[in-house]
């Protein structure tokens, strides 16, 4: 979808604060944008407008007014993704992906890391 990329999705700008777990600017256009597609496509096309012609205050407005959508969408995705990594978890202690894998030790750093930003990520939503 070129509409994403114009929007910001690009898998450097899509990210969470790993000191924070703060939202980039990106993320919650590209969860507006997603969510409008099949709550109000009109509506999502004069975002999309609104951000390809630079409408700041059209654009804060179209947010304002499906914060709550947004806000929910984006939850619910790091919620899946910490229910993933758990999963993830669960089938490596289960010896499922090899306990002898030398690459193990590795996967699991770099799973702790991932699920203690979106664990701060979604303490900030919860507390929103």
């Amino acid at each position: 979808m070129p509409e994403l990329a114009n929007l910001g999705f690009d898998y450097n700008r899509m990210v969470f604060s790993v000191a924070d777990g703060e939202v980039a600017p990106e993320v919650w256009d590209v969860m507006l944008y997603l969510g409008l597609a099949s709550t109000n496509p009109t509506l999502q096309q004069e975002f999309y407008q609104a951000v390809v012609q630079g409408d700041d205050a059209k654009k804060a407005r179209i947010h304002q007014q499906n914060m709550s959508q947004t806000f929910y969408n984006l939850l619910a995705h790091v919620s899946e993704v910490l229910e993933e990594i758990a999963d993830c978890q669960e089938v490596m202690d289960q010896g499922g992906m090899g306990l002898a894998h030398k690459n193990l030790p590795t996967i699991r750093r770099h799973n702790e890391f991932v699920r203690q930003v979106f664990i701060k990520v979604q303490r900030n939503l919860q507390q929103m």
